[in-house]
């Protein structure tokens, strides 16, 4: 649409029309963020190299899982992609974390709905249990946390086929600039004689409602 200046001479012929965008561009270049189309669910795609050792956020997490940290496994450039793995809990039990923070982005509508969305599984399936779970704290601005705000309670990722797991964050309180600080766990119990229980996530996004 071309832009129309308010100090130059308009000739019309016939029927001039203007609809509300045109009105809009008439009086001010600016859209108030109210005006934009809401988008539910938006996703923001959390770089796996972001996400750091849980006690320890100067630290990138090992290339192999080890102690109570999960590994970042590279892969091969072109064949894999990287993935956050535990080590093997065959015929053992192993408990493992990584963490990261994300910051609500300048759409964000205050107080709207927040997804922490996990894409993962088992290389080979526990004959116990593995589960998945997230927890989430928003900064209070004064140097502390509050309590966890993840709603979702740990969920079963115990499957060879990798599927989405939805934690809901409770948003009340939240605004735009706000940073979450969110820790991933995942916890193995086997009970077989066998290898490669190895549980692991492919995929991290943060989802929410913005304008």
């Amino acid at each position: 649409m071309p832009r129309i200046e308010t100090n130059e001479t308009l000739d019309v012929r016939g029927t001039l029309n203007l609809n509300a965008a045109a009105s809009l561009l008439l009086k001010d270049d600016s859209i108030a963020r109210s005006k934009i189309v809401r988008n539910d669910l938006a996703a923001f795609g959390v770089r796996l190299d972001s996400v750091k050792t849980w006690d320890d956020l100067t630290a990138s997490l090992p290339g192999t899982a080890a102690a109570d940290d999960l590994g970042l496994i590279e892969g091969t450039f072109g064949t894999d992609s990287p993935r956050l793995q535990t080590g093997d809990a065959a015929a053992a039990s192993v408990t493992q974390r990584g963490r990261f923070q994300f910051t609500l982005p300048a759409g964000y509508i205050d107080g709207e709905t927040i997804t922490v969305l996990l894409t993962c599984g088992m290389e080979v399936v526990s004959d116990t249990t593995a589960t998945v779970d997230v927890e989430c704290y928003a900064y209070a601005g004064d140097g502390t946390a509050g309590s966890d705000i993840c709603a979702t309670s740990a969920t079963t990722m115990n499957s060879a086929t990798h599927a989405d797991k939805s934690f809901t964050v409770t948003p009340t309180g939240l605004t735009s600039g706000d940073v979450l600080d969110i820790r991933l766990t995942l916890a193995i119990t086997d009970g077989a004689t066998g290898s490669g229980v190895v549980g692991e996530i492919v995929k991290l996004a943060v989802l929410c409602d913005i304008r």
